[in-house]
């Protein structure tokens, strides 16, 4: 018995942690200044190095570990040649490439001293919490006046006005853009439907599904991010899709279900929304992944073949602007190389996830997180976003450790 109740304080602690590391992590203001702004991510690099400690690294982590160095390295060679920026300047950029790597340790960590039934309830205050803030910004103009301050300081007055346009209507929570809000609500309610399987209180935690699909559904509309809808959409189909037989020809009847009510569904909230859902929305980020790879070759201080296979280094490509994807970026920054190493740590990540998804929850929600992160890379500089990236990794790495086999060399290199 008191084993047991040791068991159990140190459990409750270390959720207490965990609850107090991701409200540092998302709800620390943006309109702090000066060295203050970093507080968060000194605090996750001291969890991650406790839990580098604590728990041993296994071979999918490693890659975006090594990613991140390689990065490290050739971006203090290329922007040194190419004359942008101090060693100062360079070394604060590139930390950003370790949030990855960063949030995976953390969630390895956590899956080894917190059970998923309190994982899971973790979650479901933050996305009830995000709600909360988003429909607070949307229908209380003191409220918005005092968030907006918080969390969006910059360009304060022009977002406030913009409240009186039909596209301007657009929570942003406490992550301070309404994409990667939205990014970050398909997240969280992602991981809260597969994980809600493992509870012992089923029915329960069915209505609480419910509820969190709802809420996730209104701040999606409510940041009217055409991205954030897609991919909600594409995740709940393939969420419901994985709760249904997958054996022989009912298997397919079963995905055109899938794919033909994501479909029905899209189209109903296209009307919901005041911004067209289409290709054609996509020509404005066309022209930006164009323009930042003939950056690339103007700002190269060696010939084109070069630079196409080694970028100009990641601090001389932030200095383009933003990219709105990380493929390209990291194309420009780190050339060929540099991109096939980030694809590298992709196809590290999906090998540990791919086998039998439908047959374990931990593969599905590896899966599903993948999935937000891939498609979302595609419009944003993901793993750059310190909120959505660091909170997206931590699950990837708690399901990561969940599974059998990374499991058990986890324990036997520990």
């Amino acid at each position: 018995m008191k084993s047991n109740y040791t068991d159990y304080k140190v459990s409750n602690r270390n959720t207490i942690g965990l609850f107090i590391l991701i409200s540092v992590i998302l709800l620390y203001p943006d309109s702090i200044q000066g060295f203050l702004i970093y507080i968060p991510q000194l605090i996750v690099g001291l969890a991650a190095m406790y839990s580098m400690i604590k728990v041993p690294i296994v071979k999918p982590v490693k890659y975006f570990l090594y990613f991140a160095l390689y990065m490290t390295i050739m971006n203090f060679i290329l922007s040194i040649m190419n004359s942008s920026g101090g060693m100062l300047d360079i070394l604060t950029s590139s930390l950003r490439l370790y949030y990855p790597f960063l949030g995976l340790i953390i969630g390895c960590w956590f899956r080894k001293k917190i059970k998923p039934e309190s994982f899971l309830n973790v979650l479901v205050f933050f996305l009830a919490l995000q709600f909360a803030v988003s429909f607070l910004q949307i229908n209380n103009d003191g409220f918005r006046i005092w968030s907006y301050t918080l969390y969006r300081p910059s360009n304060l007055e022009y977002y406030l006005r913009a409240f009186s346009w039909a596209t301007g209507r657009r929570a942003i929570g406490t992550v301070a853009n309404p994409n990667l809000l939205g990014m970050l609500i398909v997240v969280l309610n992602s991981s809260i439907l597969i994980l809600s399987e493992l509870h012992t209180k089923k029915r329960f935690y069915k209505i609480i599904s419910v509820l969190c699909t709802i809420a996730s559904l209104y701040v999606c509309l409510y940041t009217q991010s055409r991205t954030a809808l897609l991919i909600w959409v594409s995740a709940t189909a393939l969420i419901v899709y994985w709760k249904f037989p997958q054996k022989g020809i009912v298997k397919v009847f079963y995905l055109c279900i899938s794919v033909i009510g994501g479909v029905l569904l899209l189209s109903y909230l296209q009307d919901r929304i005041s911004r067209e859902i289409s290709f054609s929305a996509l020509d404005s980020r066309f022209n930006i992944w164009s323009l930042r790879v003939s950056q690339m070759f103007e700002k190269a201080r060696y010939e084109n073949f070069f630079a196409s296979i080694l970028g100009v280094g990641f601090t001389t490509a932030r200095r383009f602007g933003t990219f709105d994807n990380s493929y390209v970026k990291y194309f420009v920054a780190g050339g060929v190389i540099g991109l096939l190493a980030f694809i590298g740590t992709i196809l590290s990540a999906a090998k540990t996830f791919f086998k039998r998804a439908s047959q374990d929850i931990w593969r599905r929600l590896g899966l599903v997180i993948m999935f937000v992160w891939l498609l979302g890379s595609m419009v944003a500089e993901y793993q750059e976003m310190f909120k959505l990236s660091i909170m997206s990794f931590i699950i990837l790495g708690y399901a990561m450790y969940s599974i059998k086999p990374m499991k058990n060399t986890a324990e036997k290199n520990g």
